[in-house]
């Protein structure tokens, strides 16, 4: 991010003790992002912070989710992620794509965790 664009005022090399003056209002759909990354910073970890468009094109949908374009195509024909279509070509809507993601992930730990509990039973581990 470009400091001078989003703080035009403050020098660069500008410490926090400095900003008490700064009222930066936060939209509440932006907390939890801005809550994660800095918990990312904090860990040392780098953070890569970019907007994404409300929907997206099916090519573009399939890359978020790491799908082959025909998988995607498939999941969007059984009703599976919705889309509409426009100017002839089907868009995706982003928060959509999560949500499908985001199910996706909790149906496949919970069939990890089960197998482990009968792999669990049938060795008798105790568990």
């Amino acid at each position: 991010m470009d400091r001078s664009r989003a703080f035009p005022s403050l020098p660069a090399g500008v410490q926090l003790a400095q900003l008490e003056s700064l009222k930066v209002e936060i939209p509440a759909q932006a907390l939890a992002a801005l809550a994660e990354a800095l918990d990312q910073i904090a860990k040392g970890r780098a953070v890569d912070l970019q907007g994404v468009p409300p929907e997206v094109a099916t090519r573009e949908a399939a890359a978020l989710l790491n799908l082959p374009h025909p998988r995607l195509l498939q999941l969007l024909d059984d009703g599976a992620i919705a889309s509409r279509m426009a100017n002839g070509r089907r868009r995706v809507q982003v928060v959509d794509l999560v949500a499908y993601r985001q199910a996706a992930q909790a149906e496949a730990s919970s069939t990890a965790m089960n197998e482990l509990a009968t792999l669990s039973e049938d060795l008798k581990l105790g568990y």
